[in-house]
Order: structure tokens, then C-alpha cells, then sequence
């Protein structure tokens, strides 16, 4: 911190900050995976089939969007959040369409290694698997944002890059899960323009980058919509 206030970091602290981060976000990781596999009563050392994978995969994702780390909740309390994954993420469907394919793809390119070959799937096989996910992830995810920027773009109040609070709240009466932030909390944001007092809208590009758009999170980072002006 001192480094950053005065000259800031040379390539070597760079490196090491990178390198730290990388461990850091592996051992959550691997954490949070041990989880799930506990979760599903399989133990460590035990290779699992594709489907068996597919089940504790499932388990992570839904610690992962949920900003659990999963390491001291009971096998109960992690099932019990995958029991309402559905209703606090309705596109979980698309998600897992997307970590299946990435599993296979990971499985296919990596068949020779000892960890995949088999037919089974080894502990340290799964954890490449859920690496690969998270780091696709943010890339896969900001499609929803688009989609999110096209339904606000449609309800735009005329070239203003705004959209009138009454209908924003709207589009959440008629269905869209995503606009339901109160007042309060669109304020709090930087994301509501009170400067017409009979008027009051949210601004677009705020709100997308706003946090409440972050669909997933860990201790150490969150996966938020990309940030189209940089």
C-alpha cells in the first residue's frame, strides 16, 4: 500500500502481487470444491464418473454464485442452497449448459493426463475443471449483461442514456427478475438521476456496472459486467 501511495510497483512486486493473488484464488477454490465433494459424501482420494462430476460441479457453482465458500457449512445447508439456486439465479439452466460444455472440453483436451485417464475423474482433475469454469466464467457471463443493456436500451427516455423510474420498476412488474433495487439502494449506487424532481430515472451505463450486477463472488474477487469504456 505504501508502494502504490509513492512510486508505485515495479514489474518484479507486480509479479509477486500476480503470483499471490493466483495461490490465493486456487486455495479458495479448492475449498470451496472440497465442499462439494463432501456435500455428495464422495471422498477425496475416490476418481468419479463424468456424471458424478457433473453433480459436484453443479455444488460448486452454486457456492460460487452465491458468494459461499462452502468450507464450514454442513452437507444439509449446501443442499438446502441448491434447493433455491432456481429461484435467485432463473438463468442457473444456461449456466449449466455452459459448465458442461467447458468440462468436456477441458475432459477432451486434457484425456492423457493421469488425472483424466480412466474413464474417471480424479479430485486434482475436478479442480482443473472448476479453474477452467471461473476462468471462462466472466467472459460467458457478460452476455447477460448485453442482454440486460438491450432490455434497458428499449426503455430508453429518448437519446438520454436513462430510463424513467416508472419504467424500470415496470419491466420488473411484468417478469424481468433483474429491476427490483429499491430507491435507496439505486441512490446508493450512483446509479439514479434525482435531477428532475418529477422525473427521477436510472442511468443506464451506472447501473450495469453498478455491483448489484455482480452474479457471482468470492473473498478475493467478484465477477461483474465488463466495463465496455475501457
Amino acid at each position: 500500500e505504501q508502494r502504490l501511495g509513492g512510486r508505485g510497483l515495479g514489474m518484479h512486486e507486480v509479479a509477486i502481487l500476480a503470483a499471490t493473488l493466483e495461490h490465493l484464488i486456487h486455495d479458495e477454490a479448492t475449498g470451496r470444491l472440497k465442499a462439494a465433494y463432501r456435500a455428495h459424501k464422495i471422498p477425496l482420494e475416490r476418481r468419479i464418473r463424468k456424471d458424478e462430476a457433473e453433480r459436484v460441479v453443479d455444488t460448486y457453482m452454486v457456492l460460487f454464485l452465491l458468494g459461499e465458500n462452502g468450507t464450514a457449512l454442513e452437507p444439509s445447508a449446501i443442499k438446502a442452497k441448491q434447493d433455491v439456486i432456481h429461484k435467485v439465479y432463473p438463468t442457473w439452466p444456461d449456466s449449466q449448459k455452459f459448465t458442461r460444455e467447458v468440462q468436456e472440453s477441458v475432459i477432451r483436451t486434457r484425456a492423457a493426463e493421469p488425472a483424466f485417464t480412466g474413464g474417471r475423474l480424479s479430485f486434482n482433475a475436478s479442480a482443473q475443471i472448476v479453474e477452467e469454469i471461473v476462468e471462462r466464467y466472466g467472459r460467458w457471463q457478460d452476455t447477460e449483461c448485453k442482454d440486460l443493456k438491450g432490455a434497458l436500451m428499449k426503455l430508453e427516455d429518448g437519446s438520454t442514456g436513462r430510463v424513467l423510474l416508472k419504467d424500470f420498476y415496470g419491466k420488473a412488474i411484468g417478469g424481468a427478475w433483474q429491476f427490483t433495487e429499491s430507491v435507496a439502494y439505486l441512490r446508493e449506487l450512483g446509479a439514479l438521476d434525482e435531477s428532475n424532481p418529477g422525473r427521477h430515472s436510472v442511468i443506464i451505463p451506472n447501473y450495469i456496472n453498478s455491483r448489484s450486477n455482480c452474479l457471482a463472488s468470492s473473498s478475493i474477487f467478484s465477477v461483474c459486467c465488463l466495463n465496455e469504456c475501457e
